[in-house]
């Protein structure tokens, strides 16, 4: 609380600082916008100012003019459907007119710009951590349908891959609550850092861009989150005036691999200082399908049990030479009647589709803003609903494999009884009746397995309903620059309904989530070359978890962050610091209350060699709280068909970070190589422990002292060019390795070694596009893991763009796995029985006005 109150104290001395607005403090923007041959200027470009409420479009000749803007800074964005975007930063002087001119630029040559990751947009190459933007039709044509399978390709990034429609991102080898996913800056107020069958409350398909930040940027958000953050911007509250009247966007997908059809959009309107938006998406899927598999488990599995029945029938043979002719036919046929009954019990069908791996969503949202020269106010409320199969469910799995091996142990002592009965006829009488009891036994066993589970297919029916509130205001020039707040209101719910093997649906658990949000943020630069934001962020979070199987208390949570970063401009040297005290409280039904306080420190340069060269260095030191399921879990966890045990007496889990990045940005190269070392004490991790209750495995919340490095790569680079034409070779690369120091274990379901290739042909709006990416067998696992094999797969895309008039149309077709390829995520729970989709070919359509 004393903290606290400094804090306090700070900020109202602070605003000493302010000043009123008057006339002197405006300041006038006037430019042209270039090719960049700088002979022809651009006639369909939009201008805007990042993070003011100014856009409009270029005349026929690329003038445009801005008129009553701020004086100080200022970002100017410039985006051409036709030939592309850019960004200039420019400071206004009050009273005077500025004169901009700037190009805009294409493919490798745009440096993407970073809105979320500090006070001010900042473009990759000033950052002190490599950042990645996805954003346009990159976003339109993602490989996934969730979140997590949307962003799998990006280097440094996985997916847990719980079916098609709950994957969450792992980032760096580490995933959960250190992931920390946001919609504008503020938390989704979903379950999906609970449990890896839940799914994501955003998704890529209808989303304006996606920023995920690295490094000491991330305390701004949380001071558990060293995995990182992934920002998804959709724009719900509006933040700029359309440059029209009315402006939208709609667009329609289908694909063949899961039977998927979908479609939505959003249209943006106003009526003098009111700004309105509306947005609607729906989606269906059917099972996705994947090339033919064994949906018990990898198909190793069953072939050593295939193998001891090959062995039973050359005992046979031995048999039958030993004994008398008419004693062993009777015995044989009724032995061999036994095996022959036994293993067609055991045979599996393969399959090509994923079973219960069906989805349907629907989201729409309403937001309207009142937009001021120095500030805005917006609301927005969403709503949320998918309903969803959870795979892996329609036949045993992995844990009921490895069961039943053990069962099959029985087979064994049958063999050497009919070695004792080649020694002795009555001994062998005896033994058979032996074995025919240990087979009843076994299939007993089997009928106990469905029994004890009693649950067919399991599927998740969720809805949602979000309230968000948002508001920035601009001071004068004066020491504080500015305030930002966000409020965000959730009541989230969902049911997972279980099919019993009578038919019968019943409900197994029902997660209700009401939190509530807000953080207020204060940018401010006490002298000309720093600049910052400070801010308190609080959360509340009501978690209620009921039903017949029900592996969590009822929980209210508490959290309070204070906050702060500061960048100093010393020329070609950029520094950046930051910290975060954070305040964590669990107030858990008939469970040990806890609480947490902790304390994280960033900071790290940025140094620009030359003009197309940067290199980055940072150094963090972040605490992490366990999580509700970390701490609290207790129970069948019915999806993923285990007993999951979380540890009360868990400690706050701190992690010592160093990263190194290198940028190459030039005219025909574009490259970043980034290297990074975790060292973490108490890590918190979750992970088979090799024991079972009945027939269910059980999985353990543990902690020990961890080591995870890993290296990144991401490149483009222009092969040729020639007017219009371009051809375009992209790699890109990651490995981790991950360790508990104490035994020397490698840790569980760390990502394998990937590397990928692309060549992109573009002429003029038509662009082909094909891709390489090899996943490497994994043979580093945790001591109750199986390695995962490894795979290849190929990607394709054509796309071409129609600009008629103020209107661009795009039509895309896509190929993913064209090769059809049997493939497995080392990162999934459920990666023995649900393999990665197959082959599938989608086409989207979109249309903006």
């Amino acid at each position: 609380m004393k903290n606290l109150r400094i804090l306090i104290v700070g900020v109202l001395c602070a605003f000493y600082g302010f000043t009123p607005a008057t006339a002197q403090d405006w300041g006038n923007i006037e430019g042209t916008v270039y090719l960049t041959d700088r002979e022809s200027t651009v006639s369909d470009a939009t201008v805007r100012l990042v993070g003011l409420n100014y856009s409009q479009s270029v005349n026929e000749s690329g003038e445009f003019f801005f008129e009553d803007v701020p004086n100080g800074a200022v970002l100017l964005r410039v985006e051409s459907p036709m030939y592309g975007e850019n960004s200039k930063s420019i400071t206004v002087i009050a009273g005077q007119t500025i004169q901009v001119e700037i190009e805009v630029l294409r493919h490798i040559q745009l440096d993407e710009l970073i809105v979320s990751a500090g006070p001010t947009a900042l473009s990759r190459t000033e950052l002190v951590n490599p950042v990645q933007v996805i954003s346009g039709s990159d976003l339109v044509e993602s490989p996934g349908i969730s979140l997590g399978e949307s962003l799998n390709n990006q280097p440094g990034i996985a997916s847990t891959y719980f079916g098609p429609m709950a994957s969450r991102p792992i980032i760096g080898g580490v995933g959960g609550s250190r992931v920390k996913i946001l919609q504008s800056s503020i938390d989704l107020g979903d379950v999906s850092d609970q449990s890896e069958d839940h799914a994501v409350g955003v998704d890529a398909f209808d989303a304006k861009s996606i920023e995920i930040i690295r490094g000491p940027a991330t305390l701004l958000y949380g001071s558990d989150i060293t995995g990182g953050v992934v920002n998804v911007i959709d724009g719900r509250v509006p933040t700029e005036r359309p440059v029209n009247q009315f402006e939208g966007k709609f667009i329609a997908r289908g694909g063949f691999g899961a039977s998927e059809r979908g479609g939505g959009g959003n249209i943006t309107g106003s009526f003098g200082n009111v700004v309105w938006r509306a947005r609607g998406f729906l989606r269906e899927t059917g099972d996705v399908s994947t090339p033919l598999f064994n949906p018990e488990g990898i198909e190793g599995h069953h072939d050593d049990h295939d193998g001891d029945h090959d062995h039973d029938e050359d005992h046979d043979e031995e048999h039958e030479e030993d004994h008398d002719e008419d004693h062993d036919e009777d015995h044989d046929e009724d032995h061999d009647e036994d095996h022959d009954e036994d293993h067609s019990d055991e045979e599996v069908s393969l399959i090509d589709h994923i079973e219960n791996s069906r989805s349907s969503m629907s989201r729409g949202s309403l937001g309207m803003t009142w937009l001021g020269k120095r500030g805005y106010i917006g609301v927005a409320v969403n709503v949320d609903y998918k309903d969803y199969g959870i795979p892996g469910h329609g036949h045993a799995d992995h844990g009921h494999d490895d069961h039943g091996h053990d069962d099959h142990g029985d087979d064994d002592d049958h063999e050497e009884d009919h070695d004792d009965h080649e020694e002795d006829h009555d001994d062998h009488e005896e033994d058979h009746d032996d074995h025919e009891e240990d087979h009843d036994d076994h299939e007993e066993d089997h009928d106990d397995h469905g029994h004890e589970e009693g649950i067919g297919e399991v599927s998740l029916d969720l809805q949602s309903v979000s309230y968000d509130i948002e508001g920035a205001y601009r001071f004068g020039d004066a020491a504080i620059k500015g305030i930002r707040f966000r409020l965000g209101l959730t009541d989230y719910n969902h049911t997972e309904l279980e099919l019993s093997d009578e038919g019968e649906d019943g409900v197994g658990a029902i997660y209700d989530n009401l939190q509530f949000e807000g953080r207020f943020e204060l940018d401010h630069s006490f002298i000309n070359t720093t600049r910052g934001v400070a801010g308190i962020q609080f959360k509340r979070r009501d978690l209620d978890v009921s039903g017949s199987h029900a592996s969590q208390p009822h929980t209210l949570s508490t959290d309070i962050g204070i906050f702060a970063l500061e960048r100093i401009e010393l020329g070609d040297l950029r520094l950046e610091f930051s910290g975060r005290m954070h305040f964590t409280s669990y107030d858990a039904d008939d469970k040990r209350d806890r609480s947490f306080s902790l304390f994280s420190l960033g900071s790290g340069l940025n140094y620009e060699l030359s003009d197309y060269m940067s290199v980055s260095l940072s150094l963090a030191r972040a605490a992490k709280t366990p999580s509700i399921s970390e701490l609290y879990s207790d129970g069948v966890h019915t999806s993923i068909r285990s007993i999951d045990l979380g540890n009360e007496d868990l400690n706050a889990e701190t992690t010592n970070n160093v990263t190194i990045s290198g940028h190459i940005h030039s005219g025909i190269l574009d490259l970043t190589l980034t290297g990074y070392l975790n060292q973490s004490n108490n890590f918190i991790y979750f992970a088979r422990t090799g024991e079972f209750e009945g027939v269910l495995p059980v999985l353990q919340t543990s902690q020990g002292e961890a080591t995870i490095t890993g290296i990144e790569i991401d490149s483009d680079i222009e092969l040729f060019q020639r007017g219009n034409t371009r051809i375009n070779l992209g790699l890109m690369g990651d490995y981790i390795r991950g360790r508990l120091t104490a035994d020397d274990t490698n840790l569980p379901r760390i990502t394998p070694l990937r590397v990928g290739a692309s060549l992109q042909y573009s002429w003029q709006n038509f662009v082909a596009k094909v891709s390489l990416r090899h996943v490497a067998h994994q043979d580093q696992v945790f001591t109750t893991e199986e390695e995962t094999d490894g795979y290849t797969m190929m990607d394709a895309s054509v796309r071409y763009r129609l600009i008629v008039g103020t209107t661009l149309q795009t039509i895309s077709l896509q190929g993913i796995n064209l090769t059809d390829q049997l493939a497995r995520s080392h990162t999934s729970l459920l990666k023995d029985s649900v393999p990665l989709p197959g082959r599938d070919i989608r086409l989207t359509y979109s249309f903006h006005f």
